[in-house]
């Protein structure tokens, strides 16, 4: 007869909680305020190319999946096609890990 741990499918075995080898990673603490989107999503693209909606040096904020407030200030550093943003954080200089849509980019209302 299979045990409990088997039925529910525990592949981690006892006392293996505390060891990790993954990569601790520092999130910006949510910035407060209201924000609005400049986008809003569609289910289908244009059919002709779009002026992307923020500029170079603006500052904007990055939604958050999961969180109820934005993270940021960022500053938008470079617009690349395909409505993808190059940002870094205002206050430190760092860039953000991976580019970033048009739709998760907020500004202050």
């Amino acid at each position: 007869m299979a045990t409990k741990d088997e039925i529910s499918g525990r592949t981690d075995p006892p006392g293996n909680d505390q060891v990790s080898d993954e990569e601790e990673f520092n999130f910006s603490t949510a910035a407060p305020g209201d924000f609005r989107a400049k986008v809003t999503p569609y289910n289908t693209s244009a059919q002709y190319p779009t002026a992307p909606l923020y500029n170079v040096g603006e500052e904007v904020y990055l939604q958050v999946q999961g969180q109820t407030q934005p993270a940021g200030p960022y500053e938008v550093v470079e617009v690349l096609t395909g409505h993808k943003y190059r940002i870094r954080m205002k206050a430190t200089g760092q860039e953000h890990h991976e580019l970033v849509s048009e739709n998760r980019l907020l500004v202050r209302a």
